[in-house]
C-alpha cells in the first residue's frame, strides 16, 4: 500500500510542474530586447561572424491563452495589429508554436525560460555550415 501511494504522489508532482510552466506563460508579453548572432563552421569550429543587439521596446508582443491559443501583435505607430491565431504547447523548457489556419501550416520549436516577469525565447537555426541564434526578451503585462 505504501508503494502505491508513493507512486501516486510522484505523478501528481509531475502534473503540477507541467501546469506551472503552462500557467506561468499565459498572458501578454511585450518585447523589449533582441539579439541575433551568426556563426560559420570553419575548420571544424564555429566562428562568430556577426552579432547585433537591439532595444525593441514596445514594437511587438506575444499572447499566450490558457486554452493553448497564441498570436503575435505588432505596433505600427501606436496601432496594434494581431497575426493569425495559432496554438502553442510546452514540454519542459521547449515551446512549440503551430499555425494550422494559414495557407502554409508550420511548427516551430524554441527553448524558453521565465524569470519573474521576463520571458526569454531562444531560437536556433542550423543550415549546413551556418548557424544563427536569435534571443528575444519580453516583459509580462
Amino acid at each position: 500500500v505504501a508503494f502505491v501511494s508513493v507512486g501516486f504522489a510522484s505523478c501528481g508532482g509531475d502534473d503540477d510542474k507541467k501546469n506551472d510552466s503552462t500557467s506561468s506563460i499565459v498572458g501578454t508579453w511585450v518585447k523589449f530586447y533582441e539579439k541575433e548572432t551568426k556563426w560559420s563552421l570553419t575548420n571544424g569550429n564555429w566562428v562568430k561572424t556577426s552579432e547585433e543587439e537591439d532595444n525593441v521596446e514596445g514594437k511587438s508582443a506575444l499572447f499566450f491563452g490558457v486554452d493553448g491559443s497564441f498570436y503575435k501583435m505588432f505596433n505600427y505607430n501606436g496601432s496594434w495589429e494581431k497575426s493569425a491565431m495559432s496554438s502553442y504547447s510546452i514540454q519542459g523548457n521547449n515551446l512549440t508554436i503551430s499555425s494550422s489556419g494559414t495557407s502554409s501550416p508550420s511548427t516551430q520549436s524554441r527553448t524558453f525560460t521565465i524569470n519573474g516577469t521576463v520571458l526569454e525565447i531562444i531560437e536556433t537555426e542550423l543550415d549546413g555550415d551556418e548557424k544563427e541564434e536569435e534571443v528575444n526578451r519580453y516583459r509580462k503585462m
